[in-house]
């Protein structure tokens, strides 16, 4: 494998000899290449270098020498060939460059590619995503054509909202509540309705209060 394949793709270097894989080394090293021109040799470069680089779903593969980073980065890059020249992909490898749009979008492009591999030609178009209400691409079969949506496996406006409520809530717990050189306690949260979720400054002090009232054992808030 290239060295300096190596240097610019650390999920190219995975590799152990006592596990069967699908990838060989070298077809590693040409998906890599592949994945260079398709995506931005320009965009990855700078993008790897940037400090942020973790936070996005691609780059962080990219970055990552491990064997679930080599084997999700081969499969993109199969995927991407057997889309290859579908009116519309330049778009699609648009959204992948963006963070937030990147995880649906890898996993739209995989559902599109399982379709063309069944059947050559039966993906037809991509669809720049406009709005909520258009389709990622249009499948042909049997001379009917039928728009697909393949990005609704990702999570729920509610999740997200809940997920974000959570992550801020740990952070404030964490600095606020449990700052002192001490052991803590489990804590568990219990929201009841994500639509109703309590305020952060009511979950700490009564966190706080527990936490000054606790006899050994794992509380619930």
């Amino acid at each position: 494998m290239n060295p300096q394949t190596n240097t610019n793709a650390p999920w190219t270097t995975w590799w152990q000899i006592d596990l069967p894989c699908l990838f060989s080394q070298e077809r590693a090293a040409e998906n890599c290449k592949y994945l260079i021109d398709s995506i931005g040799g320009r965009w990855l470069s700078q993008s790897t270098e940037k400090p942020g680089a973790k936070n996005h779903p691609l780059l962080d593969r990219w970055l990552t020498n491990g064997a679930c980073s080599f084997l999700e980065l081969n499969l993109l890059a199969e995927d991407l060939r057997i889309l290859d020249g579908i009116s519309g992909i330049e778009i699609v490898i648009e959204d992948l460059r963006d963070a937030a749009l990147c995880l649906p979008t890898w996993h739209m492009l995989h559902s599109a590619a399982l379709f063309e591999r069944k059947i050559k030609g039966a993906v037809r178009k991509f669809f720049p995503q406009v709005d909520k209400v258009t389709p990622d691409f249009l499948l042909s079969n049997n001379g009917y054509e039928i728009p697909v949506e393949a990005k609704l496996l990702t999570k729920s406006e509610s999740e997200e909202v809940f997920e974000g409520y959570a992550e801020n809530l740990s952070a404030q717990l964490q600095a606020e509540a449990m700052n002192e050189e001490r052991v803590y306690p489990t804590v568990t949260v219990i929201c009841k309705d994500v639509a109703v979720l309590p305020k952060n400054t009511e979950v700490i002090e009564s966190v706080k209060q527990h936490f000054r009232d606790f006899n050994g054992d794992g509380i619930a808030v």
